[in-house]
C-alpha cells in the first residue's frame, strides 16, 4: 500500500499534480502513463514495514491533498476529491507523524528519487550537446593559461582582461627556494612574497611555496619574479600549452 503523487507542468496551466493511492505501484504507475500525459516525476511513500492498510493510504491521500490545495503552489489534477477515512486517534496520531515527514520532503528536501519519464535519445543527445559546449569552454580556457615549469616551479595562470593584470591560479608552485636568486631579496617581489606569506595566500611546503589562493598581480612580470624568485621578463618567461609567449601573442 501506498500514497503518490505525480508532478508535472502543461504549458497553459503552468505547474500540476495529481494525489492518489494504490495497491501495486508499477501497475498504477504504467496506467498513468499511458492516461495522463502531463507527469514528469512520480513520489511514491510507502511504509518499510509493510504496516499500512487501505484506511491508511486513503487518510493520508485526503491531508496531503488538502495541504497541496492549502499551499497554491500546485494545480491539483484530481477529477473527485479524496475522502479522508476514518481511523482511531492512537493510529491517526502515528499517520500525522508520516504526513509531517512527507510534508518536509515535499516542502524542499526532496530526499526521495522520482521515477522520471525519459526519452533516452533525446537525453543522450542533450547530454553530447552539453559534453561538446564544456569541451570548448576547456579548450577556450586551455588557450589563455600560460605556465611557467622552469627551474622546479609548477605555476599557471592567465592574463586578466585586455589589461597588464596577471592571476596566477591556487595551487602554483615557485621555485625552489633553495635556488632562490642572491638578488632577490632586492627587488619587490622579495617584500611582496612576505607580505602573502602574512596573508596565508602563500605557503610554504617542502622547500617551495604554495599558492593557497589565486591571486592578482600588477602585471606578468611581477607574478613570475616571484615565481621564479628573481628578475624575470614575464613577457616572455609565461607561456601557452604551445610553447607560445604572452609577449607572442600580444604581439
Amino acid at each position: 500500500m501506498a500514497v503518490y503523487l505525480l508532478i508535472g507542468s502543461d504549458e497553459e496551466q503552468g505547474d500540476l499534480i495529481y494525489v492518489g493511492e494504490t495497491e501495486e505501484g508499477s501497475t498504477r504507475l504504467l496506467n498513468h502513463d499511458k492516461k495522463k500525459e502531463f507527469w514528469d516525476y512520480a513520489y511514491f511513500f510507502f511504509s518499510n514495514t509493510h504496516n499500512l492498510n487501505k484506511a491508511d493510504v486513503k487518510f493520508l491521500e485526503a491531508r496531503i491533498y488538502q495541504a497541496i490545495k492549502e499551499a497554491g503552489r500546485y494545480k491539483l489534477e484530481n477529477a473527485t476529491i479524496p475522502k479522508e477515512s476514518h481511523v482511531h486517534d492512537i493510529r491517526q496520531s502515528e499517520l500525522m507523524d508520516m504526513f509531517k515527514t512527507i510534508e518536509f520532503i515535499l516542502g524542499g528536501a526532496f530526499n526521495l528519487l522520482p521515477f522520471k519519464k525519459v526519452d533516452l535519445q533525446l537525453e543522450v543527445n542533450e547530454t553530447k550537446e552539453k559534453i561538446n559546449h564544456l569541451q570548448q569552454q576547456l579548450d577556450e580556457l586551455e588557450k589563455e593559461t600560460f605556465y611557467m615549469t622552469q627551474k622546479g616551479a609548477d605555476a599557471k595562470g592567465y592574463l586578466l582582461g585586455e589589461g597588464k593584470k596577471f592571476v596566477v591560479l591556487k595551487g602554483s608552485k615557485t621555485a625552489s627556494i633553495e635556488k632562490a636568486a642572491n638578488s632577490f631579496k632586492e627587488i619587490s617581489a622579495a617584500t611582496n612574497l612576505e607580505r602573502l606569506k602574512k596573508q596565508g595566500v602563500l605557503q610554504e611546503i617542502d622547500g617551495y611555496y604554495q599558492f593557497n589562493e589565486a591571486h592578482i598581480f600588477n602585471s606578468p612580470s611581477g607574478a613570475s619574479d616571484l615565481i621564479y624568485l628573481g628578475a624575470t621578463n614575464g613577457w616572455k618567461e609565461w607561456k601557452n600549452k604551445e610553447g607560445e609567449s604572452l609577449e607572442k601573442l600580444r604581439k
